[in-house]
């Protein structure tokens, strides 16, 4: 028994398989069956099964870690193991019930002359948040168990206490690490390409070239083409609204720059003109096509262009207790 115990005291901050494949040790040998048999159990399951329960315990996934503690149970094969799922169920059950403690860094658990109080006192530590305290105790507690099973409830409970407070001291994300692509680079959200303006205004231009030139052929369809075709213009690059307000400039600033000059012209006169108002009030009205075709060319004809990110496929890695999960990772 001397010799056991030191054997799980020199392996108590070993990983606990191999601490769990030490308390295998203790089972009687008449209780396995054979080597051949299909009903054989992995030593090394129930082990698993008490390690993911217990991260499912921190993290306050208590339905899940209530399904591991089960499964815990049917793989148990030895009396330890047993002892060993029975303490993680009632702190599990106490957590459940009570809520997840709050971490107490100033806090103790006192000594006791009796092992079994011992163990009552340093397990009400752990469930009142006393991690490093209780942790402690049970490391105390645990070389001086009186045989196997004692010294699997006290590891189990120091497992507990032992991850708690090191997840509690400094708290882990899981982190995803991917292959930087060198070749490509992707803008972030706090750094998108910024919106490109490009100018049409040649095409508007051309439009009124071509009125400018029917114009003594046939005014009409000159006219037409002066108010038409940069609208259709705007419209042909989706800018509907845009073209509907330049029909509005063509037709408000020849009249506006023809009824400047007239009204300052025939003031006075009763409202007549002579042919020094004539030719102020249509040079007026040329100054206001010019204006707008100017206007139209140089500032409306602008339409914004947003660059587009071609689609990229990186490697992934995501490491994790068991190994790591290797995938693809894509920008569209």
């Amino acid at each position: 028994m001397l010799v056991a115990l030191i054997a799980l005291t020199g392996d108590a901050r070993a990983d606990e398989p191999t601490t769990d494949r030490i308390l295998q040790d203790g089972r009687d040998p008449d209780r396995l069956p054979d080597e051949s048999s299909a009903l054989r159990k992995d030593p090394r399951a129930s082990a698993e099964a008490r390690a993911v329960a217990r991260q499912f315990l921190r993290a306050s996934r208590f339905a899940e870690a209530k399904v591991e503690v089960d499964r815990a149970v049917l793989l148990a094969d030895t009396a330890a193991e047993r002892a060993a799922v029975s303490e993680l169920a009632y702190v599990l059950e106490e957590w459940a019930m009570r809520g997840p403690p709050k971490r107490k860094t100033k806090c103790t658990v006192p000594k006791s002359d009796s092992w079994q109080r011992g163990v009552s006192e340093a397990r009400a530590a752990l469930l009142e948040g006393c991690f490093s305290g209780a942790e402690e105790a049970f490391e105390e507690l645990f070389a001086t168990s009186p045989d196997l099973v004692a010294a699997a409830r006290v590891l189990e409970l120091r497992y507990i206490a032992r991850e708690s407070e090191a997840e509690a001291v400094a708290p882990k994300k899981r982190e995803v690490f991917s292959v930087p692509d060198k070749t490509v680079d992707t803008p972030s959200d706090e750094a998108k390409p910024a919106v490109i303006k490009r100018w049409y205004g040649w095409q508007t231009l051309i439009m009124d070239g071509a009125a400018l030139g029917l114009t003594p052929i046939n005014p009409f369809v000159g006219l037409g083409m002066y108010l038409l075709g940069a609208p259709i213009v705007h419209a042909a690059h989706g800018r509907f609204l845009m073209g509907l307000g330049d029909m509005g400039l063509r037709i408000s600033a020849p009249l506006v720059g023809a009824a400047v000059p007239y009204i300052a012209a025939s003031a006075g006169r009763n409202g007549r003109c002579n042919d020094s108002c004539t030719i102020a009030t249509a040079a007026g009205g040329v100054l206001g096509i010019v204006a707008a075709v100017s206007i139209d060319a140089a500032a409306i004809a602008r339409e914004e262009i947003r660059p587009q990110t071609s689609a990229i496929v990186r490697p992934m890695a995501v490491p994790h207790g068991r190994g790591i999960d290797l995938g693809l990772v894509g920008t569209f």
